[in-house]
């Protein structure tokens, strides 16, 4: 097997164990704030798009959009009011409603990988990668829906990106940059701090 070929089977297992990890008892819980996303919130959002009806797309004050998207796409499929009626059921919906956020943030990883790649190179991009995707606390915050969900994954790869721009001045990695940066700013103002 070629030093090429181990990167890549390495990188896919450290992945796949973020996906393992993040699937473990994925809807067996509630979190404190989780009601308010999954009774108001996600249908709030889904609501006021249909709707056109953009101010009502302010669902909280963090924002939380990009997670809120990402959890409430499952209602397209899935009947919410069925599955909370039925309280044995509704473990079922609450695996489904987080489970885009846990694969939004898998693939996040392999973008994390290739522009990290780019500015430390292979060795130092797996690893890193290896310690975010391993990270219990980042694992446990993408199990719930919330603006931190999202915010760490995109938040990181606006900053690699940005540091890209800088060491290479190539205008794609500040256009990268900025899109990474706004789904941070939709998932939480927090990031407007940096």
């Amino acid at each position: 097997m070629c030093i090429r070929d181990s990167y890549s089977l390495i990188l896919l297992i450290v992945a796949l164990c973020f996906l393992g990890f993040g699937m473990h008892h994925l809807g067996q819980f509630m979190s404190v704030d989780e009601p308010k996303w999954v009774n108001t919130r996600v249908p709030q959002l889904y609501d006021a798009l249909g709707s056109r009806d953009w101010e009502n797309t302010y669902i909280n004050d963090k924002p939380g959009v990009l997670p809120a998207f990402l959890s409430g796409f499952v209602n397209f499929f899935l009947d919410h009011d069925y599955y909370r009626a039925n309280p044995l059921i509704y473990e079922q919906y609450l695996f489904l409603w987080r489970l885009p956020i846990v694969i939004f943030n898998f693939i996040m990883l392999f973008f994390i990988y290739h522009f990290v790649k780019k500015l430390l190179g292979k060795d130092y991009s797996l690893l890193i990668t290896g310690l975010i995707a391993l990270n219990p606390i980042l694992v446990g915050i993408s199990q719930i829906v919330n603006p931190d969900a999202t915010l760490w994954s995109v938040g990181f790869l606006s900053f690699i990106t940005f540091f890209l721009y800088l060491k290479t001045n190539k205008p794609k990695y500040i256009i990268c940059s900025g899109l990474f940066f706004g789904l941070a700013l939709i998932s939480k103002y927090f990031i407007s701090i940096y």
